[in-house]
């Protein structure tokens, strides 16, 4: 029941954010917490999650654009824990000056540009050039500078670190 419930609720998340330019952090907070507890059942719970907000974010006041983060956790999760025992995902928000940051981890088998083929790259590319490409919108629309860095080891993990301008929501 509990999983008909956050798949339900990360559903009319998606729906929801599809139809808006920006969404409050705490959509985005749900949305990332409910596909994680999604994709931890889907994986026989082989990885644990956390999900972390600094107390000194509003997250029901600012905003970032929708669907930005989903995609690098979901790399994470593909990529990174899957098909490893005592995988490991954090999500950090955070607000850094005038900047929120959003801080994925995972301790999976991480990549250097030099790996073997094994057949995902065309998913991990492809939905890399469409978040770079939403970044762009952004900057090009609503002058909204989108910052991303992807550092990862193999066999150490990765990191990604996304850099969000505050932007308050209007009431």
């Amino acid at each position: 029941r509990d999983n008909l419930a956050s798949y339900s609720k990360l559903m009319r998340n998606i729906l929801e954010s599809s139809a808006r330019e920006f969404v409050i952090i705490q959509s985005d907070i749900d949305l990332i917490s409910n596909y994680l507890k999604l994709q931890q059942l889907v994986q026989s719970n082989t990885f644990e999650f956390d999900v972390m907000v600094d107390e000194e974010l509003d997250t029901h006041y600012l905003e970032i654009p929708p669907m930005i983060t989903q995609p690098y956790v979901e790399n994470a999760v593909i990529h990174g824990v899957k098909d490893i025992s005592a995988g490991k995902i954090s999500v950090d928000y955070t607000i850094d000056g005038d900047h929120v940051l959003v801080l994925i981890q995972d301790n999976g088998k991480g990549f250097t540009s030099k790996n073997v083929h094994s057949g995902n790259e065309l998913h991990q590319s492809m939905g890399t050039d469409i978040i770079q490409k939403r970044m762009n919108t952004y900057r090009r629309l609503y002058k909204f500078e989108i910052n991303s860095t992807v550092t990862s080891k193999t066999d150490s993990g990765t990191e990604v670190r996304i850099r969000f301008p505050v932007k308050v929501k209007k009431v």
